[in-house]
């Protein structure tokens, strides 16, 4: 399945990267999947 990266999710929502990783530190189940290589 192919996924957007950070920059890209970024461009698209115009939230920025270091908000999104927070986000995903803070609330549950708001972490993306990522594959064996963390990405």
């Amino acid at each position: 399945m192919a996924g957007y990266s950070i920059g890209e999710v970024e461009e698209i929502t115009g939230v920025k990267a270091h908000v999104l990783r927070y986000w995903e530190s803070v609330i549950p189940g708001f972490a993306p999947q990522k594959d064996m290589g963390g990405r």
